[in-house]
């Protein structure tokens, strides 16, 4: 009996991640085959500034775009003298923008579809990896994260962005306007959003997991996997938040939080 409980249940799971994973993939290749092409080269252009890493850092380097979407941080990357640049997304029309964004001459990514979850790559592959916007969408972001962390080299960086936790706009407005968006269809709500802010809140809305975290989760993590640096990059959009408030608002932490790290 306990043995049928337990392949139901297994069976269960396997329905709903795929259920989460074709959803997440779908609206994803929606949002970025309607990025401008200014937004998107807008965006790329100052993604690795973030890092805080030398240019020069990345010649001769493999990189790794985990979760790479319609291929910002991708471009980004090939950018960087003499990087090999890899990248993989579990959506296949987001690896069709991905590759669409990047296709040029001088530019040559290797493309990969596949999840986050069962990297088919040897450990210690990679000196850098990027993983932005992805982990808080996982089903399993734990096990996510420690494959990250393996295709990783011993002395590389790793890259993440996860949404922060708290704030009016995080457990009132964004949770009120995801139970309104159970109701009404995306295609409906779409029409209605405003162009200048519509990928984003599609993004909130529909996305079917959307975990958030404190910084202290995040670091913890980090710590549990023995990395050596841990930095919290804080700066625009992505800043810890100063006044009383603005920790109302966007949380003790803000909406979003950039790490870099090194293994």
């Amino acid at each position: 009996m306990y043995t049928d409980y337990k392949k139901h249940e297994a069976m269960h799971t396997a329905f709903f991640k795929k259920k989460v994973e074709e959803k997440t993939s779908k609206l994803y290749g929606e949002i970025f085959e309607n990025l401008s092409n200014e937004g998107f080269y807008q965006k790329s252009e100052s993604y690795l500034r973030r890092t805080g890493i030398d240019e020069n850092w990345f010649e001769g380097k493999i990189c790794l775009d985990a979760g790479c979407g319609g291929g910002i941080a991708t471009y980004a990357l090939l950018q960087m003298k003499g990087a090999k640049v890899f990248a993989f997304d579990i959506g296949r029309k987001c690896l069709d923008v991905a590759r669409n964004k990047c296709k040029t001459e001088s530019l040559n990514p290797l493309f990969l579809q596949c999840h986050i979850e069962n990297i088919p790559l040897k450990d210690n592959v990679f000196d850098f990896v990027n993983c932005n916007g992805v982990l808080h969408h996982l089903y399993d972001f734990v096990r996510a994260f420690s494959e990250l962390v393996r295709v990783l080299k011993p002395g590389g960086f790793m890259f993440i962005g996860v949404y922060g936790k708290g704030g009016i706009m995080n457990e009132v407005k964004i949770k009120f306007f995801r139970a309104v968006a159970k109701i009404i269809p995306y295609k409906i709500m779409s029409n209605l959003l405003p162009n200048k802010s519509r990928n984003e809140w599609l993004d909130n809305l529909y996305v079917p997991i959307r975990r958030s975290f404190y910084e202290e989760d995040i670091v913890f993590i980090f710590k549990r996997h023995h990395f050596e640096v841990i930095k919290r990059l804080s700066q625009d959009f992505y800043r810890r938040p100063q006044s009383i408030y603005e920790k109302l608002k966007i949380g003790r932490d803000g909406m979003y939080m950039h790490f870099l790290v090194k293994k």
